[in-house]
């Protein structure tokens, strides 16, 4: 037999009684080599880092960033507690101060009362209350015809208006003239005077004088229903209204009529 029939006949022995562990070169003492260091990554440039958001892509539980269109504005993103611009700043209250209120597009605006001021159309404490005019109802017909004209007149003219004067009633011809003497206030009065005739009266003409003889006011229409209207005297006393009956005959009747300004 030869050198190397034997000497694997003596290592199939060894390996037998002692283990392989225990024979030099085939396991022994020798220990394994440490397994080789991770290599670090390096990133790549244009490329995100592994475990980085990509970018453009949504990120769970954020959101989505808005991307610009070219041409167009860059979309205004809301900050949390803070108005979007165009939008009013929240009014914060101040303790013991009136909370200001904020106007509505297209709706008017609600006025605030100033301290020791009342709010419009409330009454000033310490002032008198200023009258409301109350609505004034049409005249009632009352059969005659001169006084329901003279009435309905009065009623399209000046309806709130108070009588300070008798209802005067004359008939006169043509061309004739007829003087009424009238006592009337001065300021802060004005005074209306309406004029009504029947139906064979064609032009009823009427002035008024002050005290001192000069025309203050004069009618111009070609009617038997006449309003001279918002005479306003500068002074008081004795004035004379002068009626003519410039065009027809006939009963016509008269009244003054007045009005604080």
């Amino acid at each position: 037999m030869n050198t190397k029939f034997w000497f694997a006949f003596v290592v199939i022995i060894a390996v037998g009684l002692f283990g392989c562990d225990k024979i030099p070169g085939l396991g022994g003492d020798q220990q394994a080599p440490p397994p080789p260091a991770p290599a670090a990554v390096q990133p790549i440039p244009g490329q995100p880092m592994p475990g980085q958001p990509v970018p453009g892509q949504p990120v769970p539980g954020q959101p989505m960033p808005v991307q610009p269109v070219p041409g167009q504005p860059v979309p205004v993103q809301p900050v949390p507690g803070q108005p979007m611009p165009g939008q009013p700043m929240p009014v914060q209250p101040v303790p013991g101060q009136p909370v200001p209120v904020q106007p509505v597009p297209g709706q008017p605006t609600p006025v605030q009362p100033l301290p020791g001021q009342a709010m419009p159309g409330q009454p000033v404490p310490g002032q008198p209350a200023v009258p409301v005019a109350q609505p004034v109802a049409p005249p009632t017909p009352t059969g005659d015809k001169i006084v329901d004209r003279l009435n309905t007149k009065k009623f399209q003219v000046a309806a709130d208006w108070i009588a300070t004067s008798a209802l005067l009633r004359q008939r006169l011809d043509q061309k004739k003239r007829q003087a009424y003497q009238v006592q009337l206030p001065g300021p802060p009065y004005c005074h209306t005077y309406v004029l009504a005739g029947e139906d064979g009266i064609k032009d009823l003409d009427v002035t008024v004088e002050s005290p001192t003889g000069t025309t203050e006011a004069k009618d111009t229409s070609q009617e038997n229903v006449v309003a001279l209207q918002n005479h306003c005297p500068t002074t008081p006393g004795s004035y004379k209204l002068n009626v003519t009956m410039t065009k027809g005959n006939g009963e016509f009747a008269i009244q003054v009529y007045s009005k604080s300004r």
